[in-house]
């Protein structure tokens, strides 16, 4: 929990900004990431729980069934939402692009869902994960050569160190 806790930490003090306004509005971004990372956090637990107490059958196809389902859900909901309950979006929803190529993208998600992240306990494996931060801060780096701010270094440091004692462990 420390280590998920430092790396946690260490991706909030990247992402403020150094000499901003000092409102809500400045912390706004990292408070609904942080919620939008909780919301994420919470689901892959349950989605770990609903593959683990499916009876009799192997990991894999446990895995694929709870995958497609939530699929099956989501899409269910998303539709709702989007032709139901906001019926000013039904125009836009049904003239969204090609059906095809989200059909085929629908069909593949669990496929791609069931990667490495799924065999592991979700929160080391978020976790560790954060290493994505540092790729895509070294990319941004030496791409585009922004400056590194005091903070943004602080940060890295002490995703690595989380990230680190995750792995000691």
């Amino acid at each position: 929990m420390v280590a998920i806790l430092i790396a946690t930490v260490g991706v909030v003090i990247t992402a403020l900004r150094p000499g901003g306004a000092k409102g809500f509005a400045d912390l706004k971004p990292t408070a609904l990431g942080l919620v939008a990372a909780a919301c994420f956090a919470l689901s892959a637990v349950g989605f770990r729980g609903a593959i683990i107490a499916v009876p009799g059958v192997s990991f894999v196809t446990a895995a694929s069934y709870t995958l497609v389902f939530g699929l099956f859900v989501q899409t269910a909901v998303l539709t709702n939402i989007c032709c139901c309950a906001r019926p000013t979006c039904r125009k836009e929803f049904l003239a969204c692009g090609d059906r095809r190529c989200s059909l085929v993208f629908w069909v593949r998600s669990p496929r791609n869902s069931g990667s490495w992240r799924s065999r592991s306990p979700p929160p080391p494996t978020f976790a560790l994960a954060l290493v994505e931060v540092l790729f895509a801060h070294a990319v941004s780096y030496y791409s585009f050569k922004p400056p590194l701010s005091l903070y943004e270094f602080g940060g890295i440091v002490l995703i690595v160190i989380g990230v680190g004692l995750l792995v000691a462990v």
